[in-house]
């Protein structure tokens, strides 16, 4: 830590020293004064992980969800969040509740910006009298004030002149250079900083690259500028401008990760390698340059390491979220960062109404070359189809309407579609969806499904919570020829008429909370391609239905293999069968009880050949008084 010893020993003596009751300790301050830094100083300090029984942490920043931050802190503590995702947050703070209920924590809440997030975490925090803590960091001091319990918050100060010249990175820019002008220098620069630890930092990263003379640190001196101990925007700005052109484009891609997002650098290699961002070298594979291209960036001190593995290898960084918002924000919001823009995500926080089309020149769309788009809500009030249409080359597009006005466009290129229904958007009939469809993913819309049916390309499909007029689904022969994959989740029908010559490719059929379907059709059963079925929360009826399915499908493999065995190679088609019928999963979960999965056919064990005429009669037996008793 860089100066600020004084406040590390206030800080480390209010933790483990003082009141037994449960305690928040707050730190405020500006933009880059280092909280964060102190805060993790913190955690980590040796005498304070020794004096608490539980540890856990968590970033709020401006985008968050209390579920997000709960299964943060959570899996800090039990080290496994994955079955926690599809808890709800009620569920989260009662479990948070019970595992710190009599132990002495210490949670750390970092980069906390409205009195709400506070407000949906403080009820899972036990006060157990046992000298338990909170630390919380904030730009806002009503945000502190309105967490105190005993201590009141700690406005961190800027950094003094002296511990400003003693800056680690500077220091070692110019310690090994003997003459005192040079030291002087780096002082001088250190205090047009501002006291501020972030630029201070940023400033070495750029000295550690140059030469150690003194016109080079001199220049850095004169381009810092007279408003550094304001702003540090131009400090920021330095740093990138002194960035290699090929590292300039790797340091902009962090602006497509949210917020104080942590970031996995085996995902990040394998991303930016995709973009064409890592230049081939010679002697180095692509992951070893990529790898260069991070540590240099860290050495420059525009990321932070976020982990280590064991053998000190980077795992995960992030960047600070004023490096964000000052220079990789507004970079990307340049005009000629635009021009080909290919894949567009929008968080789920946010949304955007498209009202004027007159926001949409007439000159080419910067959105010509847009092949994704991923929005959370898209509100097209005038002229979408225009508006919509300037994305000629979509192919893939997920988003919520609320409104529509006019027709949906006709994308020729676009081969998945996710679209949900607002709250007052109930009718996907004014869509013309389009023929070069793949992927279809319907929610919460009433429709008529013939217009589905017309797609001759679609190989996925999930209807959830999707409106019929009539209570019955009927599919006709030859429809959905292509169709792989099908999910119907809350229908509204309660009968399904499908042709025997229906969906001639189906692989896996999955139907949940299904309330009103009576049964499966019978024809299911028969069909060649059915590799599973999976029923979950639906009548009795239906999961009987999908049992009958399987034993169809058995007794059509056994009548195969025996009919092939009269003509003398009995052993053999015997196995032959039995693998063949292993590939068929068929799961059932009732609403009351969940019976286990089927094993998954990729995994099923071949049988031996070597094995018993009499064992595989007797298995077949068992499977045809099963068919009996069913029928």
């Amino acid at each position: 830590m860089v100066g600020l010893i004084d406040v590390m020993d206030e800080l480390r003596g209010r933790l483990t020293e003082g009141s037994s009751d449960l305690d928040v300790i707050s730190i405020v301050g500006m933009p880059g004064v280092g909280k964060t830094t102190l805060a993790n100083k913190l955690y980590f300090d040796q005498s304070v992980v020794s004096h608490f029984d539980i540890r856990a942490q968590c970033c709020v920043s401006q985008e968050y969800t209390r579920k997000d931050l709960l299964i943060a802190i959570l899996g800090d503590i039990i080290g496994e969040t994955s079955k926690l995702d599809n808890e709800a947050g009620d569920v989260l703070a009662d479990k948070l509740r019970k595992h710190l209920f009599g132990m002495r924590y210490l949670i750390l809440i970092d980069d906390i910006w409205k009195t709400s997030a506070w407000d949906g975490l403080r009820l899972c925090f036990h006060d157990a009298s046992n000298g338990s803590r909170i630390i919380l960091t904030t730009r806002h001091y009503d945000v502190a004030s309105h967490a105190i319990h005993v201590s009141h918050p700690l406005v961190l100060r800027l950094l003094s002149s002296d511990e400003a010249g003693g800056c680690y990175r500077i220091r070692y820019s110019i310690q090994k250079v003997a003459p005192l002008v040079l030291r002087d220098v780096g002082k001088s620069i250190a205090q047009k900083c501002g006291g501020l630890l972030l630029p201070i930092v940023l400033v070495g990263g750029i000295l550690a690259r140059m030469e150690k003379e003194k016109y080079c640190l001199e220049q850095v001196e004169t381009n810092l500028g007279p408003h550094i101990q304001v702003h540090s925007e131009h400090t920021i700005d330095l740093s990138y401008q002194n960035l290699p052109h090929h590292l300039r484009t790797c340091f902009l891609y962090f602006g497509v990760f949210s917020e104080d997002k942590e970031i996995q650098v085996s995902k990040l290699t394998w991303l930016r390698i995709s973009e064409g961002f890592v230049k081939a070298h010679m002697e180095k594979m692509l992951e070893n340059v990529a790898k260069d291209y991070l540590e240099n960036l860290i050495g420059r001190n525009l990321l932070m390491v976020a982990k280590r593995s064991s053998d000190g290898q980077v795992k995960a960084c992030h960047i600070h979220d004023l490096l964000r918002e000052s220079q990789v924000g507004e970079l990307l919001r340049k005009d000629k960062m635009m021009v080909k823009l290919r894949h567009l995500h929008i968080y789920d926080q946010a949304f955007f109404t498209l009202d004027n089309e007159q926001e949409f020149p007439e000159s080419p769309s910067k959105m010509a070359y847009l092949q994704t788009l991923s929005s959370a809500c898209f509100s097209c009030v005038k002229n979408a189809d225009k508006v919509l249409a300037k994305m000629p080359n979509l192919r893939k597009l997920r988003c919520e309407v609320s409104k529509f006005d006019g027709s949906f466009p006709a994308f020729n290129n676009l081969t998945m579609l996710k679209i949900s229904s607002g709250p007052t958007l109930t009718s996907v009939n004014q869509f013309k969806l389009p023929s070069s469809l793949k992927k279809l993913t319907l929610s919460n819309f009433r429709m008529n499904l013939n217009e589905v049916t017309t797609l001759s390309n679609l190989e996925l499909l999930n209807l959830l919570g999707v409106t019929i007029s009539s209570n019955i689904w009927k599919v006709n022969d030859e429809q959905f020829d292509k169709l792989k994959f099908l999910k119907l989740e809350n229908p509204s029908f309660s009968e399904w008429d499908v042709s025997d010559d229906a969906f001639p490719c189906l692989e896996h059929l999955v139907l949940k909370r299904c309330r009103y379907l009576k049964v499966i059709p019978s024809c299911f059963g028969y069909m060649p391609s059915l590799k599973s079925i999976e029923v979950k929360s639906c009548k009795e009826s239906v999961a009987e239905s999908s049992r009958k399915c399987k034993l169809m499908r058995w007794d059509i493999l056994f009548s195969r293999s025996s009919s092939t065995s009269r003509q003398g190679n009995h052993n053999s088609l015997t196995s032959n069968w039995l693998s063949e019928s292993s590939t068929l999963n068929m799961t059932e979960m009732n609403p009351i009880s969940s019976s286990s999965k089927a094993p998954n056919p990729e995994k099923a064990q071949e049988p031996s050949s070597s094995g018993t005429v009499e064992a595989a009669n007797a298995k077949n037996a068992r499977l045809m008084a099963d068919n009996e008793k069913l029928r």
